[in-house]
């Protein structure tokens, strides 16, 4: 019984210290590389905030250009053109019809 209660305590003391090592350490990359941290915690909200607006996995933001009367449409990360049309509207018809499945999202300030 008292082996029990021994192999209980050190199991406890080895978590609770483990768990204290483990903070301590993170606590000190932080403290040593900021920005580092803010540039990751960054990319989280970006990716959440892409999530939000469109709740699909499968998703695309675009930026959206107006030149002589034709609206252009393109990967915002990659620069790849997807699409033009006449209106906003075909624009983007004829875009989601080349990526098949894929839901296109601009800013509306894009444009």
């Amino acid at each position: 019984m008292e082996i029990l209660l021994l192999l209980a305590l050190v199991f406890f003391l080895g978590y609770f210290l483990g768990k204290l090592g483990a903070t301590t350490q993170i606590i000190r990359r932080i403290s040593e590389n900021p920005e580092q941290i803010m540039r990751a915690l960054k990319q989280v909200q970006e990716i959440n905030r892409k999530e939000q607006i469109t709740g699909k996995e499968d998703s695309r933001e675009v930026e959206v250009h107006q030149q002589d009367g034709q609206y252009y449409i393109y990967d915002k990360d990659s620069g790849e053109f997807l699409g033009q049309g006449h209106s906003l509207e075909s624009a983007i018809q004829i875009s989601q019809q080349r990526l098949q499945g894929v839901t296109l999202f601009y800013e509306k300030q894009s444009i």
